[in-house]
């Protein structure tokens, strides 16, 4: 931008890139698209070959990860359920057959 050139970063700004939380922050925006994308492949080089090692190695557990993804299989099958009975729940007050109070109610 012309006229800020001789504008300093925050100290925010700076803390953020200084200690890498700008990538990780990016991350958490983005969705953990994957290792090789340009957050990804920053916060890597931030943290260094021998950090981003170790600190994969705390992942490296099949087990606890499978049991995390039935977990989260059946969180997904209960919110389905929740869902299905809160549109037919909708569905009754849009054609006048319960009212809002009744709604509410029902699914707080």
């Amino acid at each position: 931008m012309q006229g800020h050139e001789e504008r300093e970063l925050s100290s925010l700004v700076k803390w953020s890139q200084a200690s890498g939380a700008m990538w990780l922050h990016m991350l958490l925006l983005s969705g953990f698209n994957d290792q090789y994308s340009f957050p990804f492949t920053q916060l890597r080089a931030h943290l260094g070959a021998t950090e981003w090692a170790r600190r994969g190695m705390e992942f490296d557990n099949p087990k606890e990860l499978e049991e995390f993804a039935a977990q989260k299989v059946k969180e997904m099958d209960m919110y389905e359920e929740a869902l299905e009975e809160i549109e037919k729940s909708k569905a009754l007050v849009d054609t006048g057959n319960m009212t809002k109070d009744m709604f509410i109610q029902r699914h707080l």
